[in-house]
Parts: structure tokens; C-alpha cells; sequence
């Protein structure tokens, strides 16, 4: 992959490695393993050594944050313990942010700045051929607001969408198509996340919706960006719709308005929307997409199909050269995977008789396919 596309990012939404720095201990001593899931210090070669990375960190723009655990809730790993970490890194560097990727942040809330639930969908095809998410995007909801609440605000929720495939242990499993990731980023920005941080690795490259899509969607948040980052706190807003199934959030930067609503569940919602915020303007226009949305009295209504996600902005945010509406990326993701399928291709019409990644170092039985 480096001799084919090189160590540069591949468009200027994304960036290379490099922007945060490990600061796990079982790597810097392994040995620490068994005792760091105990309510004790560190040993010192782990802050010796954390030191070391920290002190060559300070002098680097490129690094943005301190990477501290990963999913420290499957390895039983002890608050206590990071706590002393998160302590040592911020006397030595108080000026870059501590993250720790976890799906129980309640738990962790004192040893990070950051805390970033990877809430995968996680999608399959079951055996009849129906596509399918094996989590609810009701969850990215629900550890969004436990970042939330557990850290009384003072803690940023971020979110890791899933960019890959469970194929290796699933021959169900499927990377996320393209209205699947948007379903997941915008989730996770509607509930309030401050930061997307996309867990991927080399099999990006054979899914077409991720290669095509992925970018765009953060094109898209690039931007959105002045509104998400805005000063100004969120407009307050009430939703009305069944089951709660609707995550919507209103911003503003100056005088212009976002809206983006989500539907959370897997079958269609009607949401009625009401704002003090929205009773200086009668119109909503999509974004990238054709149409508006009439708005009364502060008021509006919208039906929702199922996992939808929908973005308007007062006024217009007409497309400029070169940006493409959500429809026409649909379009260039479906010609792609057709022209996988053209007369000549022995593959052509053979769905998932044989599937072939390039990112797995083992072949379960479970995922070798055979042509007959």
C-alpha cells in the first residue's frame, strides 16, 4: 500500500500517522500486565519511559493528544492506575489533551480529557441476503451522553465509527457502506461528540463505499466545522418522536443555522421539532441535497426513514466547484461496484462465492469461499 499511494494522506480531509502518541504501559513494560489492573502506581520504568515520549512530544505540532488505553474495560484494566498516569502526563505536557478509547467511560471519566466510545454497527448479511446492523445506532447515543453526564461536561465525548470489515471471525460481516458511516459520524455529532476519530486499516481498500465515501463524509465536517466548533451552545430545542428514535441538534455561527436530525432506529419516525431559535425563519434548505422544509412559528415536522440522517442550514450552503451532493457520490460508489461485475469477469454474478482481503493475516474457516 505505501509503494502504491505513499505515506501521504490521500486527500486533504484526512491526515497521516503521527498525530497522537501511545502511552499504554503493558508496552513500555510488559511486565506490568497482571499489575496494572490493580489500584497501584505504575511501575517507574513505565513513567521513565513515558517521560521519554512525552518530552519528545512537546516539541512536535503534528501531535495532537496522548493516546493513554485502548478498551482498557476488556482488559480489566484499573482506574486507579491510569489515573496516576493522567496525572503524570499533564504535569509534564498540561497542554495536549489525554484520550482514552473505552465503551464504559463512566468508569474512566478521572483519567482522560477525552473519552471516545468506539460504538462499531457493526453490519452483516444474514443468510437470506438481508443487509443488517448488529448494534443499534442507539448505542453511539447512549455512551455519547454517558461521556456526558458521568463527566459532568467537563470531559469531551469523541466517537470512533467503524471503517472495517469483522470478516475474519464473521463470514456474515461487511464493512459499512457508505450511508451506514454517515449514519454513524452524524449520529454521534447530533448526540454532542467533539471529535470523529475513524478506526480503519487495509482492507479501506476493497470497499468501494469507504474509498469513495469516507472522504466525502469528512469533507462534509470540514465544512459543517464552524458550526460544530462555534462558541456560541447549542440552540436549546425540544424533539418529539416515538420511542425517543430521533437525535436532532441545532447550531448556530452568527446568524446562520444548522440542523441535523437522525433517525436512531431501523423503521421510519415522524419528529416534531420546536425552537426559540428557529421562530426568526420560515425555511430550512438541505444540504447537498435538493429541497427545503417549511418552518412555522419555530416549528417543524419531519418523517424520517429508517437510519436516516438529514441536514439542513439557513440560509443555503449552495455547492461550490468542485464539492459533489450526496446522491451524486451514491452514484459513483454504485457505477464502481458494477464495473466489478462487467461480462468478462470471472467474479461477475458470483457474490460472495469467493471474497479475497488483503488485510487479514489468517484465514478462519469460517471465511474461505470457494468457487465450485
Amino acid at each position: 500500500i505505501l509503494d502504491k499511494y505513499g505515506p501521504n494522506p490521500l486527500t486533504e480531509h484526512s491526515h497521516g500517522t503521527g498525530a497522537y502518541v501511545w502511552l499504554h504501559a503493558e508496552r513500555f513494560d510488559p511486565s506490568e500486565k497482571e499489575r496494572c489492573r490493580l489500584d497501584v502506581k505504575p511501575s517507574e520504568k513505565v513513567f521513565a519511559v513515558m517521560r521519554q515520549h512525552i518530552e519528545t512530544a512537546r516539541s512536535n505540532p503534528n501531535v495532537l493528544y496522548y493516546y493513554l488505553a485502548d478498551e482498557p474495560e476488556c482488559r480489566h484494566l484499573s482506574p486507579v492506575y491510569l489515573k496516576c498516569q493522567y496525572d503524570f502526563a499533564r504535569q509534564l505536557d498540561p497542554y495536549r489533551p489525554v484520550m482514552i478509547v473505552t465503551r464504559d467511560p463512566a468508569r474512566y471519566t478521572a483519567c482522560a480529557d477525552i473519552l471516545n466510545p468506539h460504538s462499531y454497527l457493526s453490519p452483516f448479511v444474514d443468510p437470506s441476503g438481508r443487509r443488517r446492523l448488529n448494534n443499534s445506532p442507539l448505542l453511539i447515543r447512549s455512551h455519547i451522553r454517558a461521556v456526558l453526564e458521568a463527566g459532568g461536561r467537563r470531559i469531551a465525548p469523541w466517537h470512533t465509527p467503524q471503517m472495517f470489515s469483522y470478516a475474519s471471525v464473521n463470514s456474515q460481516a461487511d464493512h459499512p457502506n457508505f450511508d451506514e458511516h454517515i449514519l454513524a459520524v452524524f449520529a454521534a455529532v447530533a448526540s454532542g461528540a467533539k471529535g470523529i476519530t475513524p478506526f480503519t486499516y487495509r482492507s479501506l481498500f476493497s470497499s468501494y463505499d469507504l474509498r469513495i465515501g469516507a472522504p466525502y463524509v469528512y469533507e462534509l465536517l470540514e465544512e459543517l466545522e464552524p458550526f460544530l466548533i462555534s462558541p456560541q451552545p447549542p440552540v436549546p430545542l425540544t424533539v418529539q418522536s416515538p420511542d425517543d428514535a430521533a437525535q436532532v441538534m441545532l447550531r448556530q455561527d452568527g446568524g446562520r443555522l444548522l440542523l441535523i436530525a437522525v433517525n436512531l432506529t431501523d423503521h421510519p419516525v415522524a419528529a416534531e421539532i420546536a425552537s426559540p431559535g428557529l421562530k426568526s425563519v420560515t425555511t430550512l434548505h438541505a444540504y447537498r441535497a435538493p429541497g427545503q422544509t417549511r418552518v412555522s412559528g419555530g416549528r417543524l415536522k419531519l418523517d424520517l426513514a429508517p437510519y436516516a440522517v438529514v441536514i439542513y442550514t439557513h440560509p443555503a450552503l449552495p455547492l461550490k466547484p468542485g464539492q459533489r451532493a450526496f446522491d451524486q457520490v451514491r452514484q459513483e460508489i454504485a457505477a464502481a461496484k458494477a464495473a466489478l461485475k462487467k461480462p468478462g469477469n470471472l467474479l461477475s454474478g458470483r457474490g460472495r462465492e469467493i471474497e479475497w482481503t488483503a488485510s487479514d493475516t489468517y484465514v478462519s474457516p469460517k471465511t474461505l469461499h470457494t468457487l465450485a
